[in-house]
């Protein structure tokens, strides 16, 4: 499988800028759209650098180096999700209806990410790459329902 090419990243990355500049409802959901795609994009690109890049013994010393500042973002994604879990129990409990509810799930995808980042830290490196596609697809996830999150209260989706 070939990365995808300069070519491909424009397209996306123009899909997201031409459909950000617009306005109303129905040019918000393109923009998501385009946003999720863009992070698609990101994520399979990831997975393809993770799986070539990991036979190379100069990329193999800079990964050991990464152990104790990947456990130390472990613990603060932890420490964040805690929170993102507590305050959207909150939110979910309530009456309202909004994107806020989505605040819970938020949570749910920081902590399997600090999870994925603690594994990957803690794993041969035989393993690594398989936590590094894991913790990149919970990347992409966490950022759409931050960008659901924070887009539908700018635009009022409610």
């Amino acid at each position: 499988m070939n990365p995808p090419g300069k070519r491909t990243w424009l397209v996306a990355f123009g899909t997201t800028m031409i459909t950000t500049g617009c306005s109303g409802r129905d040019e918000a959901l393109f923009s998501l759209g385009g946003f999720l795609f863009t992070i698609f994009l990101l994520v399979l690109s990831m997975t393809y650098l993770v799986k070539h890049l990991h036979a190379n013994e100069s990329i193999r010393e800079l990964i050991s180096k990464l152990k104790t500042p990947a456990l130390l973002l472990s613990l603060v994604l932890f420490v964040l999700s805690a929170a993102a879990l507590s305050a959207g129990s909150l939110m979910l409990l309530s009456e309202d209806f909004g994107p806020e509810k989505l605040t819970f799930f938020l949570g749910v995808m920081l902590f399997l990410l600090a999870y994925y980042i603690r594994r990957w830290a803690l794993s041969p490196m035989e393993e690594k790459g398989h936590f590094a596609r894991l913790a990149s697809i919970s990347i992409g996830f966490s950022l759409a329902m931050l960008y659901i999150i924070l887009g539908a209260k700018a635009i009022r989706l409610e």
